[in-house]
This record gives structure tokens, C-alpha cells and sequence, in this order.
């Protein structure tokens, strides 16, 4: 366990892929932010209050995400400077909300988490009366020198997105709104330049997203050999095509697939390319997906 803040005694726990805080007073515990927190879902990781040795234990559903230091540690430099946009639009949907603090957001990167299908961010919100962070102006402080520290240290760093980012970042000069606005125009303009490609289930697979990152993207059912894990069908081999994505289009070449990898029907040959185009059908073995490509993301 850690002790986090400065006043507020809170124990964070190991729970496996999902993360518990328990509360050592539950005088602490802020019920009108918990039912704020539960009502607005799509920013923040989920939440349940539960009871452990007696005390209020605060358990988050991160099974299933990405945390931020390993999706910096696998995306291309543009998905990146999706994400952290996609970070700061949900930070600001906490400045937007009237019972919502910012410094009761953990804002260690290790406790932010990405969405494995997109570059949405999801926060790790902890509803108490005393905040993590003593004020809002020092979890600004504290979120843009962990996100240096990330960028600086990481893969992605020496990409000239990333680069972009540290600057804006480490810019004193900067007020966050202005720190936010500069990086989310940059963001814009070049996800407006690089399309990106997601697949849609389809039937059996339908509610199931996938989306491609990176130039070369392996789909297939073993963790290690592919980019992209399908996991829900016996059928597909453990590294069964590889999508591509050049000078703005996308390709996929089967990798001698046991059942074949098909688009709009027709079955490929072992590894020839294929055109992707939005609107056609992926299909995999008998699952099967809708390709869609984008060219701006939702910031």
C-alpha cells in the first residue's frame, strides 16, 4: 500500500488488473461527487463503493484498458498527441462540472488509462471531501511535469509530435487554458492530415472494436505476436493478417491464415496486399468486420 496526499489517509491497494483505495475515514467519502461521478461515465474509469475491514474501499474497472505509460510506450507520436488531447478535454469536463474537483483526479500517468480501441482517456476520479492534491493549481503543476517526465523518457519521445508536446508543456508562459487550446489546435490539425482506421464487429462480434496504431499492425488471437488481439474466436490464427497504412491508405495481407482473411467476400492470397477502403468488409475467418477510416478523431 502508498499513502496518498497530504491530509486525506488513503491506501491504495493491489487488486489485480484493477486498481482499490480504501478510505481510513469515511468521513472523508464525498456522496454528491460519488453520484456525479456515476451519472457521467464516459471520462472517468468506473467506479463502485464497497466495504473492506470495515471502511469505504473505492474499487476502478481498469481491467481492459491501457495505462498511459504503456500506450505511450506502443503508439505512434500522432496517437499520442491524440491522447493527451483526448486527456485534456476530460480534465476540462471536470473544470465544467459543478460538483467535480480537478485535484481529486489521481494524476500519476501510471493511474491514467487509454481505451485499447481509440485514444480515449479515461480518469481515475476519487470522490472525497479533502482533494488528492491540496488545489487545483498544483494538479495542473503535477499532471504537466508527469507528462514530460512520460514523454521525455519514453519511445515516443523522440518523435517530433512528442517533442511538440514537451514544449508546449514545459512553456511558463502558458496558463493551462492556453496550454490546452495550443495543444488541441496542433491536434487537430494533424489529425486532419493522418486518417486512422478502427474495425467494427459485426454480428456474433458486434459491440467489438478494434483500432489500428502504428503504420504496421498485426490482427490475430496471441498476445506477443499480434498488435491487435481477437480473442473471442478459436477460428482466427495467432497472427492472421497485417494491416498497413501508407502515404495515407490502408492494406491488409493475410499471414497464411488457417481460415482465410476475405474482403467484401473474396479471399485473399498469402501475403499479397489489399486495398482497405471505408465502408468494405473485413472478414476473418467467420468473423467478420466493417472497416472505417477517419480522418479527423473526437478530441
Amino acid at each position: 500500500m502508498m499513502l496518498l496526499g497530504e491530509e486525506t489517509k488513503i491506501s491504495l491497494m493491489d487488486e489485480g488488473p484493477n486498481l482499490a483505495y480504501v478510505l481510513a475515514d469515511d468521513g472523508d467519502f464525498a456522496s454528491v461527487q460519488y453520484k456525479a461521478l456515476r451519472g457521467q461515465r464516459e471520462d472517468y474509469v468506473r467506479c463502485m463503493r464497497m466495504r473492506y475491514n470495515g471502511r469505504i474501499q473505492l474499487y476502478y474497472l481498469t481491467e481492459g484498458l491501457t495505462s498511459l505509460p504503456d500506450a505511450a510506450a506502443s503508439y505512434s507520436g500522432e496517437e499520442l498527441f491524440r491522447i493527451v488531447c483526448s486527456l485534456l478535454a476530460a480534465i476540462n469536463t471536470v473544470k465544467e462540472n459543478g460538483f467535480l474537483l480537478c485535484r481529486n483526479i489521481d494524476a500519476l500517468p501510471r493511474r491514467i488509462y487509454v481505451e485499447p480501441a481509440g485514444c480515449k482517456v479515461r480518469l481515475v476520479y476519487l470522490p472525497l471531501r479533502q482533494g488528492l492534491i491540496e488545489n487545483d493549481s498544483r494538479f495542473e503543476t503535477a499532471l504537466r511535469t508527469g507528462l514530460i517526465g512520460l514523454l521525455a523518457e519514453g519511445p515516443a519521445g523522440k518523435t517530433p509530435e512528442a517533442e511538440k508536446l514537451i514544449g508546449i508543456l514545459e512553456d511558463a508562459n502558458l496558463s493551462w487554458e492556453g496550454m490546452r487550446n495550443e495543444i488541441t489546435r496542433i491536434g487537430k490539425e494533424a489529425g486532419a492530415a493522418i486518417p486512422y482506421l478502427q474495425l467494427e464487429g459485426l454480428g456474433p462480434a458486434a459491440g467489438f472494436w478494434l483500432q489500428m496504431t502504428g503504420e504496421d499492425f498485426v490482427i490475430g488471437k496471441k498476445e506477443g505476436l499480434a498488435d491487435g488481439l481477437i480473442p473471442f474466436n478459436r477460428m482466427i490464427s495467432r497472427a492472421h493478417c497485417r494491416l498497413r497504412r501508407r502515404e495515407g491508405c490502408f492494406t491488409v495481407a493475410d499471414l497464411g491464415s488457417t481460415n482465410g482473411t476475405f474482403v467484401n467476400g473474396q479471399r485473399l492470397s498469402q501475403g499479397k496486399e489489399h486495398p482497405l477502403t471505408d465502408g468494405c468488409i473485413l472478414q476473418l475467418a467467420d468473423s467478420a468486420f466493417r472497416v472505417k477510416v477517419r480522418g479527423t478523431p473526437n478530441f
